[in-house]
C-alpha cells in the first residue's frame, strides 16, 4: 500500500513538474529542444537503474557521494554537447548510458568493498 501510494505521488509531483515547464514556455514564449527532454529522460533512467542495481550500498555515505560525481560527470559531459550540437540524435543516448552505467558499477567494484555477509543461494548440508 505505501510503495503505491508512493508511485502516485512521484507520478503527481512529475505532472506538477512537467505542467510548471509548460506554463512557463507558453507564457515566456520560450521553445525547448526535445534533446533536452531527452537528456532529462535519460538522465533520470541513469539515475534510476544505478540506484536499483546498488542497493546494497544505499547505506554508505561514499556511495552516494560516488553517485552525485557520476551524475556531475554525466550532465558535464552532455550539456556543452547538447550546446555545441544541437543536431545531437535522442537515440544515441541509448548506448552512451549503457556505457556509462557500467563504468558507474566498475567504479563501485573498485572503490566500495562488497559486504562480507552474503547469501549462500546453495541449500545448506544436514549433518546426522
Amino acid at each position: 500500500m505505501r510503495r503505491s501510494l508512493l508511485y502516485v505521488g512521484l507520478a503527481v509531483a512529475f505532472l506538477i513538474i512537467l505542467s510548471l515547464i509548460v506554463a512557463l514556455g507558453v507564457k515566456e514564449h520560450i521553445s525547448v529542444p526535445g534533446q533536452w527532454f531527452f537528456l532529462a529522460w535519460w538522465t533520470g533512467a541513469l539515475a534510476y537503474v544505478i540506484t536499483k542495481e546498488s542497493r546494497e550500498y544505499w547505506r554508505r555515505v561514499s556511495f552516494w557521494l560516488i553517485f552525485v560525481c557520476a551524475m556531475a560527470a554525466h550532465l558535464a559531459l552532455f550539456i556543452p554537447i547538447l550546446r555545441a550540437y544541437p543536431e545531437f540524435r535522442p537515440i544515441w543516448f541509448w548506448p552512451i548510458v549503457i556505457v556509462e552505467a557500467g563504468i558507474f558499477g566498475a567504479i563501485c567494484e573498485m572503490l566500495l568493498p562488497r559486504s562480507t555477509r552474503r547469501r549462500s543461494t546453495r541449500p545448506r548440508e544436514v549433518r546426522g
